[in-house]
C-alpha cells in the first residue's frame, strides 16, 4: 500500500562521488569520499493539494566524506538556494504534509525497538547555507487565518551530531539568520499586526543534549 500521498517530487538531480569497497574479517568496509549531489528546480506537493508547498531553485551538498567502518558523515557545505515554502497548517492543529504520510503502526514499534548501537554514527556539517527564500505560511487555527510572510530568509550555521549511541548530541553552532520583508496579517485585513523590513540574529547556538538555547545579537 502507498504511504505517500505526495505528487511525484520534479527536479533535476546529480550525484557525483568517488569511492572504495571491500570486505576483511566478516566486515564490509565501503568508503566514499568527495561527494557532491546537486538538486535543481526541486517542486513538492501533496496528491490533493492544488499549490505547491516547497519550489526550490537549488540544493547542493558539496565535499561529502562517509566511511562505514567509522560510521562517520562529514559534509563541507550544504546549500538551499532559492525558492519558495508555502505551510499551511489546519484548524485541528496539524500541517497539510503532514497528511502526505499515512500512520504505520508497525513502522512506528519497530522504531520503539531499536537497539542502542555500541558506536554512535558522528555527522558533522561544516557550513549550512540557505538564501533567497521567501516563507508564506498560514494558520486557519484563529477564528481569522494569520498569515505570516517573510521575503527573503537567509541562515548559516555549522552542525555536529553524534546519534544512535548511549548519549546522543546535537549540536548547532555560530547560527545567523536574517530575515527581510516580514508581514503578520489576520484574516482579509490590508492592515498588518506586525510589520519589520530587517530581523537579524548572530551567534545562536543549540545544544539538545544539555537542552540549551543560547541567542546572540538580535538586531531589528
Amino acid at each position: 500500500t502507498n504511504r505517500l500521498a505526495m505528487a511525484p517530487p520534479e527536479g533535476v538531480f546529480s550525484l557525483s562521488a568517488t569511492y572504495q569497497v571491500g570486505y576483511d574479517k566478516r566486515q564490509l568496509a565501503l568508503n566514499l569520499d568527495n561527494f557532491n549531489i546537486k538538486l535543481a528546480d526541486l517542486a513538492l506537493k501533496g496528491t490533493t493539494d492544488n499549490e505547491l508547498t516547497a519550489a526550490l531553485k537549488s540544493i547542493e551538498l558539496k565535499g561529502g566524506r562517509f566511511n562505514l567502518q567509522n560510521q562517520s558523515i562529514e559534509v563541507d557545505e550544504l546549500a538551499l538556494l532559492g525558492g519558495e515554502f508555502n505551510l499551511q497548517r489546519r484548524a485541528d492543529g496539524r500541517l497539510v504534509m503532514q497528511s502526505w504520510f499515512k500512520a504505520n503502526e508497525a513502522a512506528r514499534t519497530a522504531a520503539d525497538k531499536t537497539p542502542v548501537l555500541s558506536k554512535p554514527w558522528l555527522i558533522q556539517l561544516k557550513h549550512f547555507a540557505l538564501d533567497g527564500v521567501r516563507l508564506r505560511t498560514v494558520d486557519q487555527g484563529f477564528i481569522a487565518p494569520l498569515t505570516t510572510q517573510m521575503d527573503n530568509i537567509k541562515v548559516d550555521f555549522n552542525a555536529d551530531m553524534a546519534l544512535g549511541g548511549a548519549t546522543p548530541k546535537f549540536l548547532v553552532s555560530n547560527i545567523g539568520a536574517h530575515v527581510a520583508g516580514l508581514r503578520v496579517q489576520s484574516g482579509a485585513s490590508p492592515a498588518p499586526l506586525l510589520a519589520l523590513d530587517e530581523l537579524a540574529l548572530e551567534n545562536g547556538q543549540v545544544d539538545l543534549a544539555a537542552q540549551k538555547l543560547t541567542i546572540g545579537n538580535i538586531a531589528l
